[in-house]
């Protein structure tokens, strides 16, 4: 009895959370409900609430975290964290300690001001760090399968666990953005409670604080208006309706893999392009299996950082895929076959069939101005004469 009494004080409530958070982001099928502690950040909702201008309903829960932060220093770490209950547990199974994090600089909290910084021009440099990213970023090798594109993906977890092994405190108390989020908003908190209780020792003098808080202003936008060009994609490639810009896309996204453990038709894969570092491990779509449904929204349901901005499936026609191709060489009706698969599976009425000037040939026509690219007349054509290409740069 004694022992599961010691074994239920170290899993603890975070544990708890851990386990429930492992649950949520390995790919079971929870559809909407994938990657959920991703909501629970502040540091990503004010990332993408400043890079957005805007809010989502799972944003909510973002607010109560924050407002729970508020309330008591650092509340999400204390209770839900997954990442750093490991840290602690990793620091707990070595008996040494002899590093001290107190000379170490507050890098976290230089992380946060400058990625917020930086969101309100539109570039959230560091919400790639936030720890609910690198926890579901573990289990991408699950969505994508293993391979060697997919592989570092998945360290940054076990770094921070390492770290951790061999410096107790370090990541969460110094490097963490999310921590450092937590440590800046305090202050407000205490305001809110003028009889809370003494001042922190821990925490910066005013004038400290200021100075490097305008340091970390000034590099986050200056930062943010070098990044566009830095990290915009060279080439286009089929993202998911409602996707961002390409040129802001690979900034945004968090590479989670949120989308892609939701698509009810798995047409959604990591991009994995050697020649495209920036865009590596991003949504990117494969008409292999399927197609985008019409009345399918979930992949803008889950996107947690606005990568993909929440749109009404009856909207969809307005936000184009890519455009449908058609070879007319390869087409059943060069070779004086019937068929007009194509034609019969587009929803959006975006092919028509029409005769050739001098043959009697009848072929599909793609109508551009209706086309979404959809893929359901890739998917459907049985000598893969149909092909989806991107829309224009920039779309």
């Amino acid at each position: 009895m004694a022992g599961l009494t010691s074994l239920g004080r170290r899993i603890g409530f975070r544990g708890l959370s851990a386990a429930a958070a492992a649950l949520l982001a390995a790919p079971l099928g929870w559809k909407a409900f994938a990657g959920l502690y991703l909501w629970l950040s502040p540091f990503l909702l004010l990332n993408s609430a400043l890079a957005l201008r805007s809010f989502v309903e799972l944003n909510a829960l973002g607010f109560l975290v924050l407002a729970a932060a508020l309330a008591q220093k650092r509340w999400f770490c204390r209770h839900l964290c997954p990442v750093g209950w490991g840290c602690d547990l990793a620091a707990s199974c070595r008996q040494r300690r002899n590093f001290s994090t107190a000379g170490f600089p507050h890098v976290g909290r230089w992380l946060a001001a400058s990625s917020l910084a930086a969101s309100c021009i539109g570039v959230p440099l560091f919400q790639i760090l936030d720890p609910m990213a690198l926890f579901h970023g573990f289990f991408t090798p699950l969505s994508a399968g293993i391979s060697a594109g997919a592989l570092p993906g998945c360290l940054g977890l076990p770094l921070v666990w390492i770290l951790s092994l061999w410096y107790p405190g370090l990541w969460c108390s110094r490097l963490c953005p999310l921590g450092g989020l937590q440590e800046e908003i305090a202050p407000i908190g205490r305001l809110l409670k003028p009889k809370a209780g003494k001042a922190d020792p821990a925490s910066p003098t005013p004038g400290t604080r200021r100075r490097w808080l305008l340091s970390s202003l000034a590099a986050g936008v200056a930062a943010a208006l070098l990044a566009p060009r830095a990290l915009a994609s060279k080439k286009d490639y089929l993202r998911p309706p409602g996707s961002m810009p390409v040129d802001r896309f690979a900034a945004l996204c968090l590479r989670c893999g949120n989308c892609i453990r939701g698509c009810p038709t798995g047409i959604l894969h990591h991009h994995m392009d050697a020649a495209e570092p920036i865009s590596w491990m991003v949504p990117s779509i494969r008409f292999e299996q399927g197609y985008c449904l019409e009345p399918c929204n979930l992949c803008s349901r889950v996107c947690p950082s606005g990568a993909i901005t929440l749109f009404d499936p009856a909207a969809k026609d307005r936000l184009p895929i890519g455009l449908a191709e058609i070879r007319e060489e390869e087409c059943l009706l060069a070779k004086n076959r019937e068929c007009d698969r194509c034609k019969a599976s587009c929803r959006y009425r975006a092919i028509a069939m029409t005769a050739r000037r001098g043959s009697l040939l009848t072929l599909p026509e793609v109508l551009p101005k209706k086309c979404v690219g959809c893929g359901a007349c890739e998917v459907i054509c049985p000598t893969r004469a149909v092909r989806i290409r991107p829309g224009p740069p920039g779309t």
